[in-house]
């Protein structure tokens, strides 16, 4: 058919291509996308310390290929690459670290985490062994493990919960 000939000029082909070869685009809802562009190198606790070794210029020019891999019959594992970068004719490895830092965007994101009062724990177990328990139904003379009635849902519960400490006037 008229359309087959042309899949290399199909849009949807022309932006996978363009995502895969680190060129910008623009998203499904509009969104321009700017090209990749190389991080910055390794840190001084890198043990490679190939940020020392090679120039910028050095780096934009040649492309980090994984030259072997080490692969055993039957093993799940993926396969473990090294990655080399070329200088006046030598093979320097270099170390390709994935997510060893955050951007700048990234960082200091999350909010802390209030931490939960031991009164407070101890107030929500006493409401749960409020509630009816039952024994286990398969095991009873081998355990001694309790369960709640399952005639509640733990929404209810929580609210329940809630009610409670308002009542009393205690912090949840």
């Amino acid at each position: 058919t008229l359309s087959k000939k042309c899949e290399s000029q199909w849009k949807r082909n022309i932006k996978k291509q363009r995502i895969n070869t680190g060129m910008s685009y623009k998203t499904i809802s509009n969104k321009f996308v700017p090209p990749r562009s190389l991080r910055k190198p390794c840190g001084e606790k890198c043990r490679l310390n190939y940020s020392k070794k090679f120039s910028e210029e050095s780096r934009h020019a040649s492309k980090v290929v994984p030259n072997y891999r080490h692969t055993l019959e039957g093993s799940t594992r993926s396969n473990s690459m090294a990655f080399y970068l070329e200088i006046h004719n030598n093979l320097v490895r270099v170390s390709k670290i994935q997510n060893a830092f955050l951007s700048e965007e990234q960082m200091e994101k999350h909010e802390k985490q209030r931490k939960s009062v031991p009164a407070i724990k101890k107030s929500i177990r006493k409401h749960i062994e409020s509630f009816l328990q039952i024994e286990s139904h398969y095991l009873r003379n081998q355990t001694s493990r309790e369960y709640v009635d399952g005639g509640l849902a733990i929404a209810a519960m929580h609210r329940l919960y809630i009610e409670d400490c308002n009542t009393k006037g205690l912090l949840y």
